[in-house]
């Protein structure tokens, strides 16, 4: 005859407790993913007003305009692209500057279309021109 043994229930400290561990495990384990995958990375932003124009500015050293896709999906300016990896047989030293996927989301306020933005990479610095906008308008940076 089998018996099964009953486990009292965790008290919400002990709940909490739990938690941070398995959180501590995930940070102490690394993000998960193949060898063939790489990571995506987010380029820096600067969020910049000019008058009724509002401008955004990304760090994109190395990518040419060709490899940046921009698209408004609802409320939302997605920029996505590839910085490409180096040659193969190049010994580096260090490597500090992201490479592969990239994609940056901003929300931008409900009454922007498409017709108002306008973009060009210049010099490693994606600019991206939102015109129209009133004083109160505001565009927030979506992290994850």
């Amino acid at each position: 005859m089998s018996r099964s043994i009953e486990k009292e229930p965790l008290t919400p400290f002990q709940q909490q407790q739990q938690k941070m561990a398995q959180i501590l495990d995930n940070i102490q384990q690394g993000p998960r993913q193949t060898l063939d995958e790489q990571p995506v990375w987010q380029p820096s932003a600067d969020v910049v007003v000019e008058g009724d124009t509002l401008l955004i500015l990304m760090d994109l050293p190395g990518v040419d305009q060709e490899q940046i896709c921009l698209r408004l999906d609802d409320s939302v300016l997605i920029v996505e692209g590839q910085r490409e990896s180096l040659a193969d047989g190049i010994s580096c030293q260090r490597l500090e500057c992201p490479r592969g996927h990239f994609s940056r989301r901003f929300l931008l306020p409900s009454t922007v279309s498409q017709q108002q933005l306008s973009a060009r990479c210049e010099r490693g610095v994606l600019q991206i021109r939102i015109s129209g906008l009133c004083a109160d308008d505001q565009v927030s940076l979506i992290t994850g």
